[in-house]
């Protein structure tokens, strides 16, 4: 559950960074669409976070299912 919460968080940063600098970029040239555009990356920051964390979740169940079939397999054999 930490573990969730951690990698939601990074992953948070890690797009709220990104959105800042574009939206900064943007507001140079235009400043008011690109106010508009800053405003629509931080909030779309936060849905791609969560994306990223059940990715990462559902590979990490996928991985272990996979164990888990190739050790029954193997124990067929």
């Amino acid at each position: 559950m930490l573990r969730n919460v951690i990698l939601y968080l990074v992953s948070l940063v890690k797009y709220l960074l990104v959105s800042v600098i574009v939206g900064l970029i943007v507001m140079h040239f235009w400043p008011v669409p690109g106010l508009f555009v800053l405003g629509l990356m931080v909030l779309g920051s936060f849905a791609a976070a969560k994306d990223d964390t059940r990715k990462h979740i559902l590979m990490e169940e996928l991985q272990g299912f996979d164990e888990q079939l190739r050790m029954t397999i193997r124990n067929l054999q």
